[in-house]
């Protein structure tokens, strides 16, 4: 058995790196200019998310719940990189933590990220009646309004302010409409 003792270290090695990749190199694509979700780093992200997603289909089995939720915050993760990048690089704001928290587009940014994202979920969960997927995308929809009064009211002011409250409220008017909550399932059938 120190083979899956070996094995295990090493997937939770993979992850660690991979999120740390994702979220702590700005990606510098130079000499080209910087595109989202088109730049070297961003799509070398993506080519392993799908190579882990098309192997869980395939390898799986009964493990394919743990890898599609590890998938899902993995795509979370990237996709705040790419926001995080693209403010940096179009906006000048530099690569350091503490620029990067007090930068207000890139609060906005976050803010409404999120809602689109939990906009995504909630909609895929309803189509497919999966009804855990809908939770977490509600649970998302909570930490935006968390954010939204805890860190956008006090950091954000004027336009930006603006934008990031009518553009998650827009959204949530959107979400409750097109997204209502599936039933439950019977019997285990959810995912």
């Amino acid at each position: 058995m120190p083979w899956a003792l070996e094995l295990n270290f090493s997937v939770n090695m993979r992850v660690f790196l991979f999120a740390a990749l994702a979220v702590l190199s700005p990606g510098d694509p130079r000499p080209l200019s910087y595109l989202p979700l088109a730049n070297p780093l961003d799509l070398t992200l993506m080519v392993a998310l799908a190579a882990l997603f098309l192997w869980a289909n395939r390898h799986a089995g009964a493990t394919a719940r743990t890898l599609y939720r590890w998938l899902g915050v993995g795509a979370f993760i990237v996709l705040n990189g790419v926001v995080v990048r693209t403010v940096h690089h179009w906006l000048g704001v530099r690569w350091q933590l503490h620029a990067l928290i007090a930068s207000r587009p890139l609060q906005a940014a976050l803010t409404l990220t999120w809602t689109v994202a939990a906009l995504a979920a909630m909609v895929v969960a309803t189509k497919r009646q999966l009804r855990m997927l809908w939770l977490i995308g509600a649970g998302l929809l909570a930490a935006v309004i968390v954010k939204l009064f805890a860190i956008d009211l006090a950091a954000l002011s004027g336009l930006t302010r603006v934008v990031a409250f009518l553009g998650v409220g827009a959204l949530l008017l959107v979400i409750g409409y097109v997204a209502p909550l599936p039933p439950t399932a019977k019997a285990g059938a959810d995912t």
